[in-house]
């Protein structure tokens, strides 16, 4: 599970393992040249796909050769991440698009480049993560993060500003306060 391999597309075609959301993108691939309607999930902590046909729709994880999931199924799997008294909510089977798709991808990666103290991989997939979704307050905050990290204490004093600024814009007033609290520390830090 923790193989870089399994986030790389090439090396998940030819070794046939991936992670979930990798071999997902493969399912998405394959269903839209088969003419089937199937999607990606808001499913947290592991990716699973939609499959509808006619008036049924089925849920297949994609990590377990497109076993089809019962509700049953997505709750012990919902418990698994978030705990014990985790219900489901109708928001965990809403349908992504490709955007959301590739940024829980580049997701699995950062987590692991963290995971592994790879601090300048982890800068540059978030790099990735802010070109795709360029109005995500929190890919900021990680940036202003990994910068002081790095000791680029201007970069990620820029990255907490821009953060507190788009946090502000879209009323996300949690991360904002996160931000202006980062930024309040840093120029501590930095007197």
């Amino acid at each position: 599970y923790d193989d870089p391999r399994n986030a790389n597309l090439a090396h998940v075609i030819d070794r046939r393992k991936g992670l979930p959301v990798t071999l997902g993108i493969l399912y998405l691939h394959v269903g839209a040249k088969l003419g089937l309607d199937l999607t990606g999930l808001n499913f947290p902590g592991h990716f699973v796909l939609r499959l509808r046909a006619a008036d049924d729709a089925v849920v297949l994880d994609p990590f377990n050769g497109g076993r089809p999931l019962t509700a049953a199924d997505l709750l012990t799997l919902l418990r698994g991440v978030e705990g014990p008294d985790a219900r489901l909510t109708p928001e965990a089977c809403e349908p992504v698009g490709p955007r959301d798709i590739l940024l829980r991808l580049e997701n699995n990666i950062l987590s692991r480049a963290i995971k592994s103290g790879d601090f300048a991989r982890a800068r540059a997939v978030v790099l990735r993560m802010i070109w795709l979704a360029p109005q995500r307050a929190g890919l900021r905050f990680e940036l202003g993060r990994l910068e002081v990290h790095a000791g680029h204490m201007g970069a990620a004093a820029h990255a907490f500003e821009t953060c507190k600024d788009l946090a502000a814009d879209i009323g996300e007033t949690r991360i904002a306060g996160m931000a202006e609290e980062a930024l309040r520390r840093l120029k501590t830090r930095l007197n």
